[in-house]
C-alpha cells in the first residue's frame, strides 16, 4: 500500500487561503499541477474494483442469461459503489481547495460511505447490466425509432444522474432517493451542463474503445479520473450554486471538529 500512502511530516498539497480561483481550462491545469497522483490512484483503485462488474456482465451476456446479467450487474455494482464515491470525493477535495494526506482523506471517506454505497451501487449495475444487453442484441430486436429514443434517453439520464449521485454522496448526508431527485432537479435547472458532463463520458469511453490498443497507452495514465474530473468540472457549479455545497461541507467539518 506504499504507493497510495503519504509522508505524514511534511505539510499536504494545498493552496493560500485568498487566492483567487482559476476558471475554465486554467482550473483543470491548476488542479492537476497539484493533485494527479491523487486522482490517478483513486481511479486505478476504481478501475481495479469494476472488474467484477465487466467480467459479470461479459460472461452473461456470452450465455444471454438475462438474469444472471442482472444478479451478476448488481453485485459488480455494489463493489464498485464505493470506489465511485471515493474518486468524487478526491474530485471534489481539489476542487474546492482542500488541503490534506490524500490517503488518510480518501479512506475516511470510503468507510463513511461505504454502505450507503451499496445500494446506488446496485442500481446503477443493473441499469448498466440491462443497457448492455439492449445493445448487444439489437440484432434480434426489431429497431423502432421509439426504442431508439428510449435507449438514447436512457443511457443520458442514468449517467448524468448517478454522475450527481456519487458527488452528493462524497459530500452530502441524504437518502438515496434524495439524491436522485436532487440530481434530477440540478439536469432540468442545467441541462447543457448535464448533457456535456454525459457527452464527456460517452466521447472518452467510445474514443478508447474504437482506437484500442493503441489507446491503452493513454488509458495508462488518463485512466477513469480525466472524464470524471471533467464531468464533475462542468456539474459543480449548478450544486455549489443550488446545494450551497462548500457552505455545507465547511458546517459538518467544524461541528466534527466541535465534538
Amino acid at each position: 500500500m506504499s504507493i497510495f500512502q503519504q509522508n505524514y511530516d511534511k505539510p499536504g498539497p494545498g493552496v493560500e487561503r485568498d487566492t483567487p480561483r482559476k476558471t475554465g481550462l486554467a482550473r483543470i491545469v491548476e488542479v492537476l499541477s497539484r493533485d494527479f497522483f491523487p486522482f490517478w490512484k483513486a481511479s486505478l483503485l476504481l478501475l481495479l474494483s469494476c472488474i467484477p462488474l465487466v467480467l459479470g456482465v461479459h460472461i452473461t451476456l456470452l450465455n444471454s442469461n438475462a438474469v444472471l446479467m442482472l444478479l451478476a450487474s448488481a453485485l459488480g455494482g455494489m463493489i464498485a459503489g464505493p470506489q465511485l464515491c471515493g474518486i468524487a470525493d478526491t474530485i471534489l477535495r481539489s476542487l474546492r481547495e482542500e488541503a490534506g494526506f490524500w490517503w488518510h482523506t480518501y479512506s475516511q471517506a470510503w468507510k463513511r460511505n461505504v454502505r450507503f454505497c451499496l445500494l446506488p451501487g446496485a442500481v446503477m449495475g443493473i441499469l448498466v447490466g440491462m443497457q448492455f444487453f439492449v445493445l448487444c442484441n439489437l440484432g434480434k430486436l426489431t429497431v423502432t425509432a421509439g426504442l431508439a429514443v428510449t435507449l438514447i434517453l436512457g443511457i443520458l439520464l442514468s449517467v448524468s444522474i448517478f454522475l450527481l449521485v456519487w458527488m452528493q454522496a462524497a459530500v452530502m448526508n441524504l437518502s438515496f432517493g434524495n439524491m436522485i431527485r436532487n440530481a434530477v432537479l440540478l439536469i432540468l435547472i442545467s441541462p447543457v451542463r448535464a448533457v456535456g458532463a454525459v457527452a464527456v463520458q460517452i466521447l472518452y469511453w467510445g474514443a478508447i474503445w474504437l482506437w484500442s490498443p493503441v489507446s491503452l497507452v493513454i488509458f495508462a495514465l488518463t485512466g477513469a479520473w480525466l472524464p470524471f474530473l471533467l464531468s464533475v468540472f462542468l456539474l459543480y457549479k449548478p450544486l455549489e450554486q443550488n446545494f450551497e455545497l462548500e457552505k455545507n461541507i465547511s458546517t459538518l467539518q467544524a461541528e466534527k471538529y466541535a465534538d
